[in-house]
């Protein structure tokens, strides 16, 4: 499937790309499906990581140049939900990937054209949840020029043990938060069978590497309709706050599909081929 993805990964030439303020966690992306509707099987599935904006028409000596529409691949999310077992109980595997396509400059005569051809894992995100949202487990792994960052959490009825190894550097610790029913209710249902049985919540992820708790919220915002893949969707768009500064929409539709992902700085992540939830529809109908 990955080289599948790799095809559509064009050369690109003379792009400026807004740098962040911040570190983009690409690989926490899709799990907002299972924040919405709980941990529920799924297929390994890809999304596109994408850069997208309208820039404004300039002038040089030759003239007026008119607005264009510039978008550039950035990466991919990927992400899969299996069954799986932790300490003797059984529960769902939900693993999501950040991968990004790095670029080499590649010389030829006449000039310098940028290159982007493999994929790199930047980070992954791992829980291990029981059918009712309680979480068993969690994994995480973080790549940058500076090496590896790994952590591992156990969650217990009131304390988590954490292992962390910081670039080389191991440590381990107990926790016992007084709010474990909100690092609980993470992935707690919000829409059961189409149906809206938490319209709002407020929950808390903890960061491993910061040792902090990151307060984060979900609100279902409204309904969405269109056609995308010469598909019809609809269902409902869920607006987060807490992932990174600034909004973050998630478009999920009614057969349980996270059809797009809108995020700050002109970037998006959209779904490049039939989802679980559309296989065996007809196209167009």
């Amino acid at each position: 499937m990955l080289s599948a993805v790799l095809s559509l990964v064009l050369a690109q030439q003379g792009r400026q790309i807004e740098n962040l303020p911040f570190e983009m966690p690409e690989a926490i992306f899709p799990g907002q499906r299972e924040v919405v509707l709980g941990v529920l099987p799924y297929r390994e599935t890809i999304m596109q990581l994408i850069y997208s904006k309208d820039l404004p028409s300039t002038a040089d000596m030759k003239g007026i140049n008119p607005p264009v529409w510039d978008e550039y691949p950035l990466g991919f999310v990927k992400w899969s939900v299996k069954p799986d077992s932790f300490a003797g109980k059984p529960c769902m595997s939900l693993r999501m990937e950040g991968l990004f396509v790095p670029s080499y400059n590649f010389k030829f005569k006449g000039g310098t054209k940028q290159v982007r051809t493999s994929l790199d894992v930047r980070g992954v995100s791992q829980w291990w949840v029981t059918s009712d949202g309680t979480i068993l487990r969690q994994y995480e792994q973080r790549m940058d020029k500076r090496g590896i960052r790994s952590a591992n959490c156990t969650y217990g009825k009131d304390s988590v043990t954490v292992q962390v190894d910081n670039y080389g550097a191991r440590s381990a610790t107990e926790l016992f938060p007084s709010d474990m029913d909100q690092l609980q209710l993470q992935f707690k249902p919000m829409i059961v069978e189409g149906k809206v049985v938490m319209p709002e919540k407020e929950y808390l992820v903890y960061d491993p590497f910061t040792s902090g708790f990151i307060k984060r919220t979900a609100k279902v915002a409204g309904r969405f309709n269109g056609n995308y893949l010469q598909l019809p969707f609809e269902g409902n768009h869920v607006d987060f706050s807490g992932l990174i500064p600034g909004t973050v929409k998630a478009y999920i539709s009614k057969e349980g599909d996270l059809v797009k992902i809108d995020l700050p700085h002109d970037r998006y992540c959209v779904m490049n081929s039939t989802p679980p939830g559309k296989e065996g529809q007809k196209v167009g109908g």
